[in-house]
């Protein structure tokens, strides 16, 4: 019996210890695109994810669009807001209006709001892709790659 509580004892500060806390510095994210996270936030409230999208920085909101055209549009139902990080606002002209990659935990909105979410505690954002030259076009000039094989 004493057996059996010390056994109990040593799961719970274990599992409460900050060591086996996983954080999202050392956790792998879960990568979905824009369309998983926009018709289920509630599948995804809380956790620690990466998807790609259309960067927007704007004065007062930030967001992410499964689109360019989406952004252009201002069509919030496709996309996320963004909690853009310190970072993220130097690099801002590199960045904005640009397809990236982003890592961070995403939060569902109220049911009373019109957008799915908000993607906060940002650890990763990076161009994926440049409407002005996108990434098909630059691995055609890549020698080997997008070519037909004779």
């Amino acid at each position: 019996m004493r057996f059996s509580i010390l056994l109990i004892l040593v799961a719970l500060v274990s599992v409460q210890s900050p060591g086996w806390a996983q954080t999202p510095s050392s956790a792998k994210p879960k990568t979905m695109s824009m369309f998983q996270l926009i018709a289920t936030p509630e599948r995804f409230d809380g956790r620690f994810i990466s998807v790609v999208g259309f960067l927007t920085l704007g004065r007062e909101r930030d967001g992410l669009f499964a689109y360019e055209t989406d952004a252009v549009h201002h069509l919030s139902s496709n996309g996320v807001l963004v909690d853009s990080t310190e970072k993220m606002r130097e690099q801002a002209a590199s960045l904005n209006r640009k397809y990236v990659i982003l890592v961070g935990t995403f939060k569902k909105a109220d049911k009373d709001q019109f957008i799915a979410g908000t993607i906060t505690n940002i650890t990763r954002c990076e161009i994926w892709s440049d409407p002005a030259k996108p990434i098909s076009l630059r691995l055609k000039e890549i020698p080997g790659v997008g070519t037909n094989p004779p």
